[in-house]
């Protein structure tokens, strides 16, 4: 509180204290790594923010010798930042090095299966694990790591069914994704056509939708839910 100037306001502020703090008590590089950012889109201030981080990747360059060559921003998101953050030249998630993570292949199913479930599981029962959750990365380690730690106390069929409950274990991320879809008329549109009419997505929000990672294909007219569990809460959401 005794460092606060308020005449700089809340970014300058913290510009000033990673410099103070940071960079002179630090030797070396710095990381500062941000995981599951996506979430700060359902606040006020998303936009200021990641304008701060933009402008830090900006200081990388041109204000070497004052450390910001030293600073390095690992951001970590499961949403399309563009939907959200028009203004690219104000966006952190178009500039420095981008690592899109793919669904799962066959093969790292396996070895997926094989590190993290705890209790073993049949093959029907991994089976029926992939066909809700598909070979989504998050869904599926979320839940064999969920299903290991009730200790087979919930059966995989009961932990399944609770999955597509109102408040069930992927309420939080469900809801992110409604929470997109709603406040967008043409996403909400065209979703909703596609799941309920099996009507053709126009292009754009066809790719808009699977950069937001709810839907798979390689094109309009190959498109498909990311998973059943998506399409099954989208079709009861926006009935």
């Amino acid at each position: 509180i005794k460092d606060w100037n308020p005449i700089l306001g809340p970014v300058g502020n913290f510009e000033a204290f990673l410099r103070r703090k940071i960079f002179q008590l630090a030797t070396g590089s710095i990381l500062w790594a941000l995981d599951a950012v996506d979430s700060l889109f359902q606040t006020k201030l998303y936009q200021e923010f990641f304008a701060l981080i933009r402008n830090f990747h900006t200081k990388h360059a041109t204000q070497p010798h004052l450390g910001w060559d030293r600073l390095t921003t690992l951001i970590s998101t499961a949403t399309e930042a563009h939907l959200y953050i028009s203004d690219l030249n104000q966006s952190p998630f178009n500039v420095g090095v981008r690592l899109q993570v793919e669904d799962f292949s066959s093969e790292e199913l396996l070895l997926i299966r094989t590190r993290l479930a705890r209790a073993p599981l049949s093959d029907e029962e991994f089976r029926e694990i992939v066909e809700l959750l598909g070979s989504h990365p998050y869904l599926i380690v979320r839940a064999l790591i969920e299903i290991g730690n009730g200790n087979g106390k919930v059966s995989v069929a009961q932990y399944l069914a609770q999955t597509q409950q109102p408040h069930g274990s992927f309420h939080d991320h469900l809801e992110r994704i409604a929470s997109l879809i709603e406040e967008d008329a043409e996403l909400r549109d065209a979703i909703t056509g596609f799941l309920k009419e099996g009507a053709k997505i126009p292009e754009r929000s066809f790719f808009r939708l699977r950069s937001a990672g709810v839907l798979n294909g390689d094109s309009q007219d190959a498109a498909e839910p990311r998973c059943a569990l998506y399409a099954n809460f989208l079709k009861r959401r926006l009935a």
